[in-house]
């Protein structure tokens, strides 16, 4: 594969980004959803009960 199109979820998205812009020629493209807005106090305790079965 010579030019691969880089996919990421999350902190994925922003390493192909990264590499992406480190190596300008040896990709097509990223896509990558980047989830905003889901620090706040009820999201962090749902995420605190579902990591800590």
């Amino acid at each position: 594969m010579d030019r691969p199109l880089l996919v990421g979820w999350s902190y994925g998205a922003l390493l192909g980004v990264h590499w992406a812009d480190r190596n300008p020629g040896r990709v097509i493209g990223v896509v990558g959803p980047f989830p905003m807005g889901w620090t706040d106090d009820t999201d962090l305790d749902r995420a605190r009960k579902l990591f800590h079965r």
